[in-house]
């Protein structure tokens, strides 16, 4: 599904709120939904026809064409939820965002195991996971194909086409690459033959992603606002910055805090992963990070910058995880992905605020980005010294304390001037 978009959501998201000339939204929509139902067809078709056996014992271990084409049907359901979400958030429309997501996990988080009450066998989940999504999907783009969808591309210019292509083809490697990054140290690991390490640093990654959540809600209508308001909020898109930098560092001295709770649950045979899982929590940190600060790339139109930046890291990460996973097994693995975590975000912030300011307070910005990273890596040693990780807390409390006290007293007495002329109102 990734691929078969070829990046051409992430155009429709930049250029929505900004339509290039003669591509208008239905027309962007529709070429994108048109692309990637064709590219899903046409490689169903393939492996169906030509090379149904090969494939078929690839994904099920068994020969199965039915399969193959119940899986082609779900990713052009995928596509279609894909570009719906984009709509909505686009049109800060959260009912119908929200309504969309619950369709969505439920398809494909929990009513497919209704299928299991028919058969134990994988079919059967397929075939309900289908058939939901599949059924959502054309329940939703009722509405939507009326409103988003056209079949008139006479006039569209191949200027505006070309600067569609251009910016996105380079998104869809660049969103691979992030995807294939976490993957690397526990494709060596496995490679080594070292499946325990693989495990244990597996359910580090787990537990560290947890906080990808943040991210993940923030960028909802984060993204959509900075694309539509970017010229006339400049001051308050920067102010949200400074915000959620500190935000960062609050949420980091918590993982500081409690990570005991978190690994109480876990249970003793993962404890060995809790003295670098917060080196793998810059992988989130960076992409909470990065969303306040990156979007000059796009701004410009030169989303190439992000491929580069994604691409460099990825090396690195490889790089690292063959130097040091053989000397240091799921530790080296940690060190690999947080380093590359950390070249991304200095490479986006670097080229984000290039071609868009939006840094409120530049020192204050780095201070607090080099004080999580070296918090982050100092947990190695605090893990299982309590008096140390009391230390590593106070130090960056203190820290922030300094960076954002004034902010805060600043804050805190217009709230109070504020609710005192409302409650004189």
């Amino acid at each position: 599904m990734m691929f078969s978009l070829l990046g051409l959501d992430n155009a429709v998201l930049r250029f929505y709120q900004a339509p290039l000339p003669g591509l208008t939204n239905r027309r962007a929509v529709s070429i994108s939904l048109g692309v990637a139902e064709c590219i899903i067809l046409s490689i169903t078709v393939l492996a169906a026809v030509f090379w149904p056996t090969e494939i078929s014992v690839f994904l099920f271990g068994e020969y199965n064409r039915l399969g193959i084409l119940e899986l082609g049907l779900f990713a052009a359901a995928l596509v279609m939820f894909r570009l719906l979400s984009i709509v909505t958030r686009q049109e800060f429309n959260a009912k119908g965002y929200n309504v969309q997501q619950i369709a969505l996990t439920l398809s494909t988080k929990v009513l497919f195991v209704v299928g299991l009450l028919l058969s134990t066998g994988y079919m059967s989940s397929i075939t309900m996971m289908t058939l939901w999504t599949v059924s959502f999907a054309l329940l939703f783009s009722t509405g939507f194909a009326r409103k988003y969808v056209t079949w008139s591309f006479k006039r569209v210019p191949s200027s505006s086409l070309n600067a569609f292509l251009r910016f996105a083809l380079p998104t869809m490697p660049a969103a691979l690459l992030v995807w294939l990054n976490t993957s690397i140290a526990k494709l060596i690991m496995a490679g080594l033959g070292d499946f325990q390490g693989a495990g244990v640093f597996a359910l580090a990654f787990t537990i560290a992603n947890a906080f990808s959540v943040i991210p993940a809600a923030f960028s909802i209508y984060w993204s959509p606002f900075v694309y539509k308001h970017y010229a006339a909020e400049q001051d308050l898109i920067k102010r949200m910055q400074d915000l959620i930098t500190g935000i960062t560092l609050f949420l980091v001295l918590m993982f500081l805090c409690f990570q005991d709770l978190i690994y109480l649950l876990v249970g003793q045979e993962y404890e060995s992963s809790q003295s670098y899982f917060m080196l793998i929590m810059l992988v989130p940190i960076q992409l909470l990070l990065v969303e306040t600060v990156g979007y000059g790339i796009y701004l410009r139109n030169k989303s190439y910058l992000r491929l580069v930046v994604v691409a460099i890291a990825a090396l690195i990460n490889l790089f690292l995880c063959l130097l040091f996973i053989p000397i240091w097994g799921s530790l080296g693995a940690a060190i690999a992905l947080g380093g590359s975590s950390v070249v991304m975000l200095w490479g986006s912030y670097y080229f984000g605020q290039r071609y868009y300011v939006s840094v409120k307070n530049v020192h204050r910005t780095r201070i607090v980005y080099w004080l999580v990273i070296l918090l982050c890596g100092s947990n190695y040693w605090g893990a299982h010294n309590h008096w140390l990780r009391t230390v590593l807390v106070f130090i960056g409390a203190g820290v922030g304390a300094l960076l954002y006290g004034r902010a805060g007293l600043a804050w805190f007495s217009a709230s109070r001037i504020s609710k005192r002329r409302n409650n004189g109102a």
